[in-house]
């Protein structure tokens, strides 16, 4: 969670959905075919990002330790090749980067990515309403709640501020601090609080946003040794536990790698040495931390590759290892972790899951409630940009072609999903092969799976398991879940039925 220039390092509140609508079904008392796919247990996974000169890579570390390989994040965000600082913050499981970009010329902008639960990625925008531009050097990001907290600096030391509601919007930059001698910093999340941590020369400092917006004054943290005009300006880190702040940073040297806390009661303890602990060698050009699964999770750069290292609850530390399969050098890494989808499993089983946790979220769990839509649902029309549709029932939810095209772009999948109209959803469908598989048994349950969506001329909805279904109807009733699905239209005619694959 920490950056500075040419070098690397989370949230919307549906990021939750799986596990909340787990809670959902359950409570409705609805089972499912295959519990494996709609109501996979949400698990942890740690995320890195490699700087490699002005892309990065994106590696996962699985909860029992396995790593996946790494795949070039600039190429899936769309401008790798003009970035020079990114970071990454994890919420539910939604991972945002943010990143210093290119504008034009020598001006810098600050911009933002997401990767969803399905795997894909949006490309990288500004904020909006009001991008911050200039000689931009860093950037840190954090979530608190539902919000994502980014600062950047520039090269005077303008530190700037802003945040990323849970609905989307961006409440805009604001200047923080200006510190002529600002080296880097970097942001944690303690008991909803922000904890800003700058480098100085020679000292680190912080600063902290409570809950309530105020900012404290900014205090140098006591016993950090070894900070001087040579250490490594990505050479610090911040994480927080619930209760106590974690602070590491690199001595002038690259060695050694020191760890201290900020305890609940606002006491510093001594700072230790953690490449001692955990076998790091000399010449560490970066660190950063974050407080997967209960657990401080540390990566480090040396002589171009990434190493991994943990802290766990009890104070021991896991030796130091080496994370494998890399291609390109790296110049800073960055770690974060997400809440949700076991990224083990399948692709379409991920997107199974994730559709159908967000149709937990938007619909209800009865019929009962005519054309008022669940406050979710009312809120994702507006995230989607169909609450100012030209069609009355579509932009209030209750019309089957607008429920299924907000389920399907909300959820992150298909952001391009048509709508309205279901004879052009069903044309959409066809026109899709790559990413949405046709299935030809229309009448066997076996054949379906949770997440799969049914079209006909007149009528669109998906099937959630165990023989139920999710629809919305046309100046009837709003989305509701949980009554038995029917195989043909009211004229008679079968659905033709699709999966999301990608």
């Amino acid at each position: 969670m920490h950056l500075t220039i040419n070098q690397t390092k989370t949230r919307r509140w549906r990021s939750f959905a799986v596990a909340a609508f787990a809670c959902t079904l359950v409570a409705a008392g609805l089972t499912v075919i295959n519990p494996q796919i709609a109501l996979a247990s949400p698990v942890w996974s740690a995320h890195i990002l490699s700087q490699a000169s002005t892309t990065a890579h994106h590696a996962i570390r699985h909860t029992d330790g396995t790593w996946t390989g790494w795949g070039d994040v600039g190429n899936a965000v769309g401008q790798g090749d003009a970035v020079h600082a990114w970071d990454a913050a994890g919420t539910g499981g939604d991972l945002h980067t943010v990143a210093i970009g290119n504008y034009s010329g020598s001006t810098r902008g600050v911009y933002h990515s997401i990767r969803y639960p399905s795997r894909t990625w949006s490309l990288l925008a500004e904020p909006a309403p009001n991008p911050l531009r200039g000689d931009l050097q860093g950037v840190a990001a954090v979530s608190i709640g539902a919000d994502l907290h980014v600062v950047a600096y520039d090269a005077v030391g303008n530190i700037h501020h802003n945040i990323r509601y849970a609905d989307g919007y961006w409440q805009g930059w604001a200047l923080r601090l200006f510190l002529p001698t600002l080296r880097g910093l970097d942001l944690a999340s303690v008991n909803g609080q922000l904890y800003l941590l700058i480098q100085e020369t020679t000292k680190l400092s912080y600063t902290i946003r409570a809950a309530t917006g105020a900012w404290s004054a900014l205090e140098t943290i006591p016993g950090t040794i070894g900070l001087d005009a040579n250490s490594p300006t990505d050479g610090i880190a911040a994480a927080g536990d619930g209760e106590a702040l974690h602070v590491l940073y690199v001595s002038s040297s690259g060695s050694p790698v020191r760890h201290g806390m900020r305890t609940a009661t606002g006491s510093w303890t001594s700072f230790g040495d953690a490449s001692w602990e955990t076998g790091l060698q000399g010449g560490v050009t970066s660190v950063d931390a974050s407080v997967v699964d209960g657990q401080l999770q540390i990566v480090t750069t040396r002589a171009d590759r990434v190493y991994h290292t943990i802290r766990y609850a009890n104070g021991s530390w896991q030796a130091v290892g080496l994370i494998g399969g890399q291609t390109h050098n790296t110049v800073k890494a960055v770690i974060t972790g997400t809440f949700g989808a076991d990224e083990r499993m399948s692709a379409d089983q991920t997107a199974s899951s994730h559709i159908v946790s967000t149709i937990g979220v938007l619909a209800w769990p009865d019929r009962s409630h005519g054309l008022t839509a669940k406050p979710a649902y009312v809120e994702a029309l507006r995230v989607v940009g169909l609450s100012t549709h030209s069609d009355y029932y579509a932009r209030i939810g209750a019309s089957c072609d607008s429920f299924v095209a907000t389920v399907m772009r909300y959820s992150g999948l298909d952001p391009s999903y048509q709508c309205c109209r279901v004879t052009n959803q069903m044309n959409y469908l066809r026109s899709q092969p790559s990413r949405y598989l046709r299935i030809t048994n229309q009448q066997n349950t076996s054949n379906l799976q949770p997440g799969d969506i049914l079209v006909s001329s007149e009528h669109t909805l998906f099937y959630i398991g165990d023989g139920k279904e999710a629809s919305a109807s046309y100046g009837q009733r709003t989305a509701d879940y949980g009554r038995p699905i029917a195989y043909r239209d009211s004229s008679g005619s079968l659905y033709e039925i699709y999966r999301f694959i990608g």
